[in-house]
């Protein structure tokens, strides 16, 4: 599997990574790599859209669980 580093990260191991799998989009931290998790397109732009309204800064938390999709923790493929 073929990780793709976030153009924002830095050169250090605080990096948010992705890989893709016919059915998913993979997400984890380069510092946690065994910590995945694993959302479809839907699930991904949710979370997108929620990070850039700032929903999950300290104070903001929780949003509405209604607007908030399931996220399944799944460990990538070997």
């Amino acid at each position: 599997m073929r990780w793709q580093k976030s153009s924002f990260s830095t050169d250090g191991n605080d990096c948010v990574e992705l890989a893709r799998t016919p059915e998913h989009v993979l997400l984890r931290e380069s510092d946690a790599p065994d910590a995945v998790i694993a959302m479809d397109n839907g699930e991904l732009r949710a979370l997108t859209l929620g990070i850039k309204a700032d929903r999950f800064r300290k104070g903001a938390w929780p949003p509405s669980l209604s607007s908030m999709p399931p996220v399944r923790l799944e460990r990538p493929p070997a």
